[in-house]
């Protein structure tokens, strides 16, 4: 992240996003994609020809450009259709839209007051008696119950950051700046 200044002298927030290495794949009408709108198919980032299966091999090949690292749908309208092979830039965006960013979040492990959210009573003039998770029934039971809430991992899901305001748009190095922070960890992959 990184501050940026209105003309009125308003600081934001801001994070930049990079457009890297993406094409068209396909496109998908409404009748093979079962839905009530066309999709398109956009692979970003280049990657390694090996580990994919021959089926997504197949349509690299059809559309004339290298395998990609990331492979997704996106909802269009019949008016808004791009051939297959069609390289997509920063331009593609305009500064004042509103996008929803998608990415999966840091996986971290975590103790038991941060992942099931409790509240423990404040460091100073606690009482000796008062234990912030009443851990004390735990040194005398002989098994762990079912459903126990204890420390674990958290994270590694995909979450979506909707209605966030593009800034500014850097077309040289394909960058859109965009408002407040997105979800996953320094250069990770996001679908825009």
């Amino acid at each position: 992240m990184m501050p940026i200044w209105t003309k009125s002298g308003k600081k934001h927030a801001v994070t930049l996003l990079k457009v890297q290495d993406c094409h068209v794949l396909k496109y998908i009408s409404k009748e093979e994609s079962g839905g009530k709108t066309s999709q398109l198919l956009v692979g970003g980032k280049n990657g390694s020809p090996f580990y994919k299966s021959e089926a997504l091999m197949e349509i690299f090949r059809e559309a004339g450009v290298p395998r990609k690292q990331k492979v997704s749908t996106f909802n269009v309208t019949d008016d808004a259709l791009i051939k297959p092979g069609t390289p997509l830039y920063a331009a593609h965006f305009r500064p004042g839209q509103f996008v929803d960013v998608t990415a999966k979040t840091v996986q971290m492990i975590e103790d038991v007051k941060r992942k099931n959210r409790y509240l423990s009573v404040k460091a100073s003039h606690a009482s000796s008696v008062t234990s912030a998770l009443s851990l004390l029934s735990l040194y005398f039971t002989s098994k762990v119950y079912r459903g126990k809430k204890m420390p674990g991992k958290m994270g590694n899901i995909y979450r979506t950051s909707y209605g966030l305001k593009v800034w500014r748009i850097n077309t040289k190095y394909d960058i859109i700046y965009v408002n407040g922070s997105v979800p996953g960890h320094t250069n990770c992959l996001v679908k825009v």
